[in-house]
């Protein structure tokens, strides 16, 4: 005889654990950590956002990517990236150029000035993230961070079962 999965009751997620409480969590600990970051690098006088550092960090893992490449690893859309690089190129952080290979696409890269403050940024990071993490064990690190990998997957439709 088949087995069937029960479903969650109406607006309960996995666990029994009301959605909207899920929902709002994960929200909160977006805010408090995009606050803690702003926070840390205006007292570092660092003069750039943490949605720019997310762009320079992804440039520094994939530098001279084409800007509809580095619009899909940050998930922003065209209009956003775009905004976001003009800021960046202003502040002398990174650069662009026409795509030797498609003219109609153009390639990033992080200038100098840019890879000094990845470096500069970088103690930072990870002073926040450990502040974000106090008082949790590394089981339970490593259980939250599957499970943002399992969420982000299946909000991206990566997951064959939800499709």
């Amino acid at each position: 005889m088949e087995q069937q999965k029960s479903a969650a009751p109406a607006g309960r997620g996995a666990g029994g654990v009301p959605a909207q409480s899920l929902y709002s969590g994960v929200q909160q600990a977006h805010q408090a950590l995009r606050q803690a970051l702003a926070r840390a690098f205006s007292q570092a006088g660092i003069q750039i956002t943490p949605e720019q550092y997310s762009v320079l960090a992804a440039l520094k893992q994939a530098d001279g990517v084409s800007q509809a490449y580095l619009a899909r690893i940050t998930h922003r859309d065209r209009p956003g990236i775009s905004r976001l690089l003009e800021s960046l190129q202003r502040l002398g952080l990174v650069a662009s150029g026409a795509d030797q290979d498609d003219r109609r696409a153009r390639r990033v890269v992080l200038t100098e000035s840019g890879h000094r403050s990845c470096e500069r940024i970088a103690p930072l990071i990870e002073q926040v993230v450990a502040t974000a993490l106090a008082g949790i064990g590394s089981r339970e690190r490593a259980d939250t961070s599957e499970a943002l990998r399992r969420i982000h997957s299946n909000l991206r439709g990566e997951n064959p079962v939800l499709r």
